[in-house]
């Protein structure tokens, strides 16, 4: 069997290939030869997910969802999404306009200070609670959120937009770049001091101090970025859904226009001083009526399943019921 750390590479001809060596030039070989080659069967590609992924100049969305056509069904239970529509949805005839002049996949990561929250009691209003200071305990610990994104730009404009919400067919023919750097943002009035005394460090245009760092790209982390962070939906978006979810935004906006009129103006506070106690008074989140209904939802039925599940495995299945004590400690042994 070949050494699985190997780079893949999406072409610009719909296939998948990796990357090696022969009499000192490069060979892209397609995997899905390899994998006949080897006599395997479509599970093949779990090797490779956690291997680097390139992308060859001028490949388009099409082109990368084609090209891992012969593992669709295994990219459909991994991302939860229909794969195997979006790849039909490819091999469509269409001559849209595209909406960006490329979708980039970036990666993220941030940095802030991690608080401890207090549970919402059984009678707490939504808009008391979130008010609360009280409910909020500042630690000693930093939380890291990272994040692999998809996004579409328009050339000549450094402000992204969202994939997700587009027809299909007015992104499928545009081209995808990797940036080869992430940026790290540091949140938190103390992390300006940072940039101050760490070379590499700086204050960016959101008046955030940032850094940036090499990135490098996993297959895992592309298809990621593509179908859930990018693509979101569980099948391709079509015109019809399209100006749906712009009358729906439409509507949400001209509603928030219409609360806002009857609300007492904002005032901009500097968050560099204290806040008053007045000015606190101007910062309260406000909970519209309904506005988590399909959150209790989604966690209802979910509930339900779950009951369903335990009725017919509990006398089937070696269930485990009770709290379970598990194998872990604050610091790594070579910390303490």
């Amino acid at each position: 069997m070949i050494d699985v750390y190997v780079d893949l590479v999406f072409c610009n001809d719909s296939v998948l290939r990796v990357k090696s060596y022969h009499d000192g030039k490069d060979i892209y070989y397609p995997l899905a030869d390899l994998q006949s080659y080897y006599e395997e069967d479509e599970s093949f590609i779990i090797r490779f997910f956690h291997q680097n992924v390139f992308f060859e100049q001028n490949t388009t969305l099409a082109n990368v969802i084609l090209a891992i056509e012969p593992w669709q069904n295994i990219f459909s239970k991994y991302t939860d999404r229909d794969v195997n529509a979006y790849s039909a949805a490819c091999k469509k005839l269409s001559d849209a306009e595209q909406t960006f002049s490329f979708l980039e996949i970036s990666k993220s990561a941030s940095f802030s200070r991690h608080y401890d929250y207090l549970p919402m009691k059984d009678d707490e209003d939504l808009t008391d609670f979130f008010n609360n200071k009280n409910n909020r305990i500042k630690t000693d610990l930093i939380d890291i959120e990272t994040r692999t994104a998809m996004c579409g730009f328009h050339h000549g404009d450094n402000e992204h937009y969202s994939a997700s919400h587009i027809a299909f067919d007015k992104i499928k023919h545009t081209p995808i770049i990797v940036a080869s750097q992430q940026k790290n943002i540091f949140l938190g009035k103390e992390s300006k001091i940072l940039a101050e005394n760490i070379q590499g460090l700086f204050i960016d245009k959101r008046n955030i101090t940032a850094c940036y760092s090499p990135a490098e790209l996993s297959f895992s982390e592309a298809i990621y970025a593509i179908f859930i962070d990018g693509l979101f939906y569980h099948w391709p978006m079509t015109q019809e859904h399209h100006d749906a979810f712009n009358q729906e935004l439409e509507d949400a906006m001209a509603e928030f226009d219409t609360e806002k009129e009857k609300q007492p103006a904002l005032k901009l506070v500097d968050d560099t001083h204290q806040p008053s106690e007045s000015t606190e008074k101007e910062l309260k989140v406000k909970v519209a009526p309904g506005a988590f209904d399909s959150v209790f939802e989604h966690e209802t039925e979910n509930a339900r399943e779950w009951d369903a599940i335990y009725a017919q495995l509990a006398n089937k299945s070696s269930l485990k019921i009770g709290k379970m004590i598990l194998s872990e400690q604050d610091k790594s042994f070579m910390d303490q």
